[in-house]
């Protein structure tokens, strides 16, 4: 017998028995957790250092506990942006100061800052709903003084579609590298230049 089958014969006969008395029956139900995950969250656990003295927090705001937003600096200029976190994508983007879409705020000059340089190859990203058309382009970004990506890829949006709900100047992707096409993630640059000690977040 399959296990769908005996959680079938178990809950008929708790039915049957439930039907012919008028107590009521309680199935104890116990949590446990395996020696193998036990050694993993030990060894998490001894492996974080507590007395990291560099600070890598970022201010974190809630907008109506909907979106989630922070500051991103961007360039030689340090100019600050509130970026939506999304945590299912990977790319971070700005709108481009030839922005000509609905939304958003703040724009960023490419041309304007020393550190940053630009692609001429206009590319698409869709997501579950909404899409970019822009450019990659490359600068230092910054998510606090302790933690600057120099040379960071990022995503610089010319056009949009249904992405003007979205509360902010753009958006901060924290998902998987495979999700990059080839580029490093904020995450993977901040880990490969010896800025954070390994790819998490919380």
């Amino acid at each position: 017998m399959n296990v769908k089958g005996i959680f079938f014969l178990f809950f008929a006969l708790l039915l049957s028995t439930c039907q012919g008395s008028s107590q009521l029956i309680k199935v104890p139900l116990t949590y446990s957790v395996s020696k193998e995950w036990k050694e993993r969250l030990s060894s998490l656990a001894s492996s974080t250092n507590t007395n990291q003295q560099t600070d890598f927090t970022s201010n974190l705001t809630s907008f109506k506990a909907f979106q989630f937003v922070t500051n991103l600096q961007i360039g030689e200029s340090g100019e600050s942006y509130t970026l939506l976190i999304d945590t299912g994508s990977s790319w971070t983007w700005v709108p481009d100061i030839t922005f000509r879409g609905r939304g958003f705020f703040n724009r960023f000059n490419c041309t304007a800052d020393v550190k940053c340089t630009k692609s001429n190859d206009l590319m698409h990203f869709g997501y579950g709903k909404g899409e970019i058309w822009g450019y990659i382009a490359n600068s230092t970004l910054c998510l606090n003084k302790n933690a600057c990506a120099k040379d960071q890829p990022f995503f610089l949006v010319v056009d949009q579609k249904d992405l003007e709900y979205s509360w902010g100047d753009g958006l901060l992707g924290l998902g998987h590298s495979k999700l990059m096409n080839g580029y490093p993630t904020l995450l993977d640059t901040l880990v490969s230049q010896g800025v954070l000690p390994k790819r998490a977040f919380s």
